[in-house]
């Protein structure tokens, strides 16, 4: 891979990464403020929850593009950041979820079900397999379900701290385009 190419990928990495901390920061809040929960306060988890997807996704598509030709393109940035197959950053399924919301509506009001909940912040979901339960994060693992779709905070935080210290060790100064390189 080009190195102007690859400084470019890294820096905006790292820059999606530092937008998924700040997420989590206002996801804290809204978890450790539960005691008084406010509209503002669910609001303000749920946020961060939306915003830590995006910059996930965000990284996702970076190290594996939208195109098949840039899976294969990227594979050396996988490599040079130790990313292996089945990675937990890879899926994009849970974003998907949240940034097509609207048809997550449409197939509720076709098939007729019972809308039951929807934004919950608690234990394990009580039924696990029903697709009427919409967004849910288990406070106590951090992972979030959306229908039967699990997405792993703890894991996924800890892959983007690992990609960071590589990162950090990386210079980054002059990822634009040189034209002596």
């Amino acid at each position: 891979m080009d190195q102007r190419l690859k400084r470019a990928f890294l820096k905006h990495i790292d820059e999606q990464i530092r937008f998924f901390v700040l997420a989590l920061e206002d996801m804290e809040y809204g978890l450790t403020t539960r005691d008084r929960q406010t509209p503002e306060t669910e609001d303000r988890f749920w946020y961060g929850v939306q915003a830590a997807l995006i910059a996930v996704g965000n990284v996702s598509k970076i190290l594996w593009g939208q195109r098949a030709m840039y899976r294969t393109e990227r594979a050396a940035l996988r490599e040079f950041l130790g990313i292996e197959e089945g990675s937990v950053l890879q899926p994009t399924t849970m974003r998907n979820h949240f940034e097509h919301f609207d048809e997550r509506i449409n197939w509720w009001y076709d098939t007729g079900e019972p809308f039951r909940s929807d934004r919950q912040i608690a234990g394990i979901p009580p039924y696990r397999e029903d697709k009427t339960l919409q967004r849910w994060i288990e406070h106590e693992t951090l992972v979030i379900s959306f229908n039967e779709d699990k997405w792993d905070f703890i894991a996924i935080s800890v892959e983007l701290l690992r990609i960071e210290a590589i990162i950090d060790d990386y210079p980054l100064e002059g990822w634009y385009p040189l034209e002596n390189e």
